[in-house]
Parts: C-alpha cells; sequence; structure tokens
C-alpha cells in the first residue's frame, strides 16, 4: 500500500480549496480561476487609511514594509530605537483606524509568533511611498 503526506498550510478557505482540488472535486481550470477575497484593500483605501495615521504608526508601518513577511520584534524594536510601549501604542491606532474606517477590512499588521507581517498589498503600497515621505 502506498502513502503518501500532504501538508497544507492557509486559510480555512484555501485549505478547503486544496483539499478540494486533491481530491477531484474542483477541476483545474476552476480552481486557478479563484478570485482574491472581494475584502483586499485598494490602492485608494491603502492611501486614505494611511493619511489618517499619526507620523509614528506610519514610521512603524514603513519599517515593517521592508520585511512584510515576518520582522522579528525585537529588531524592530532596535531599528526604530523605540520601546515596545511606544510600538505597541502607535500600532493599536493603526486597529482603531481600521476598524472606525474599514471595518470589514482585514488587519494590514499582525503580530505572529513575535513577528509582525504585513499583507503584501499594504506592503507593495508603503515601500513604494517610503521614499515620498
Amino acid at each position: 500500500m502506498e502513502k503518501v503526506t500532504v501538508t497544507i498550510e492557509g486559510t480555512a478557505e484555501e485549505i478547503n480549496s486544496a483539499v478540494k482540488r486533491l481530491a477531484g472535486m474542483v477541476p483545474e481550470a476552476q480552481a486557478v480561476q479563484e478570485k482574491p477575497p472581494s475584502n483586499a484593500w485598494s490602492d485608494d483605501e491603502i492611501e486614505v487609511f494611511f493619511g489618517g495615521l499619526k507620523s509614528n504608526a506610519q514610521s512603524i508601518l514603513r519599517e515593517i514594509a521592508k520585511r512584510p513577511d515576518g520582522y522579528p520584534r525585537g529588531s524592530l524594536l532596535t531599528n526604530l530605537e523605540m520601546s515596545g510601549r511606544t510600538v505597541g501604542g502607535s500600532l493599536s491606532s493603526v486597529g482603531h483606524n481600521r476598524r472606525r474606517l474599514f471595518p470589514k477590512k482585514p488587519r494590514p499588521v499582525r503580530l505572529v509568533n513575535n513577528d509582525y507581517q504585513m499583507l503584501p498589498e499594504f506592503a507593495e503600497w508603503v515601500g513604494n511611498r517610503r521614499q515620498d515621505r
């Protein structure tokens, strides 16, 4: 008897979709044409959101955008020369601003296993404008 082990990581929807593709329940052509989530951030929304943040929060997001897949918390604090309280307070204002302006949008930044992670569309937008500000 043959045995195959498969590891699937992602959101619940991504995992469900992958399992269906593996089981042959969804034709490959249909699986490839899946659309991005309807709650993805547009450039215009990011611009409004980012413009509503204080300069401290903007600076922190600019730094995280340099390493959006995982910026270690300790390195961020060192590179910004800020305390954990300062960074935490500024990032809480990011959350408040999101809930106020775009409550159905995903959080632009998360702390996962002591690494800050940023949504790709945010990292791209902030990274492209890093030198402008």
